[in-house]
């Protein structure tokens, strides 16, 4: 249900503290994601390669329960990582 102000009731009842939580998670997860590709592909050693896909694998699942989640609230999350926080990872 849509209260006009282009959130749902749903994410009109979450904190904001929860709001913030939700948004830093799904940040956190997508830099994650981003790490892990690196190591997979970039390391020399078979055990950080198969790190590097397990934190893909693992954060890629927990990444999408928490898109279905905020979904259910209302809330969008963003598509990519913000400029300063790609820009350390690319500093990699």
């Amino acid at each position: 249900m849509n209260n006009g102000s282009g959130t749902t009731a749903s994410a009109a009842n979450l904190s904001d503290a929860d709001k913030k939580f939700i948004m830093e998670a799904a940040v956190g997860g997508m830099m994650e994601v981003q790490a892990g590709q690196m190591a997979s592909q970039m390391a020399t050693n078979d055990r950080v390669k198969a790190f590097g896909q397990m934190m893909v694998n693992d954060y890629s699942k927990g990444n999408e329960q928490l898109k279905s989640l905020a979904a259910s609230k209302g809330i969008m999350l963003p598509a990519d990582i913000p400029a300063d926080m790609k820009s350390h990872m690319d500093a990699m």
